[in-house]
């Protein structure tokens, strides 16, 4: 049988390589405690710059401040996109040992990671749904992953099989969901007879 495969193949990892729910929560506990770090710090930097401004009355201290928050989404969003996905990785991730590969095991494109950053914005996607569908999902990824075509494994992981790509439906949560998911080469059973063995005489 010949096997459709015009969505090309992917990898898939073992069971163990893909992190569960408390790992991730704790991921999203580390990383948002740097980025509220980050945002206390621009805020007092802002507040300081803004008392030295209005004694000196050289310029308005709105703009500074306009400034410095603009310079924390920047940073939130190279952190949370073009940081996660390179070698050095977030803290979280560092921390935690994970890593974020795409559907062949190769690093994901930025235009992926900005996707998958963006879907926390959409209803189906919430944080509280991501947790609730990695305990549904047999490769313990977010839907916000399966969109995106990511896997999160450990950062040691390896594939350990290759499969062709289809995509696969789901109707929950109001939605109709369809995302590509790498379908698994099932070994044959040790105990499954042989047809093309010759008969015991």
């Amino acid at each position: 049988m010949v096997q459709e495969r015009s969505l090309g193949d992917g990898v898939y990892f073992d069971e163990q390589a893909y992190p569960g729910i408390v790992r991730r929560l704790l991921i999203w506990i580390v990383d948002c405690l740097v980025l509220l770090a980050l945002l206390v710090i621009a805020f007092l930097v802002a507040v300081l710059a803004g008392i030295l401004l209005v004694f000196s009355g050289e310029e308005d201290p709105r703009v500074l401040a306009i400034i410095a928050w603009m310079g924390v989404l920047l940073f939130s969003w190279i952190y949370l996109t073009q940081l996660k996905r390179s070698k050095w990785r977030t803290v979280g991730y560092r921390l935690l040992d994970v890593k974020i590969v795409d559907l062949q095991g190769n690093r994901p494109s930025l235009w992926a990671m900005h996707v998958r950053l963006l879907l926390i914005l959409y209803w189906p996607f919430t944080p509280v749904i991501s947790l609730l569908w990695i305990g549904a999902d047999k490769d313990r990824q977010t839907l916000r992953d399966c969109y995106a075509g990511v896997y999160l494994v450990r950062s040691n992981a390896v594939p350990v099989g290759t499969g062709p790509l289809h995509l696969v439906w789901y109707f929950a949560l109001g939605h109709t969901l369809s995302y590509p998911r790498v379908q698994r080469n099932n070994p044959v059973p040790a105990f499954q007879q042989d047809d093309s063995a010759p008969p015991a005489n």
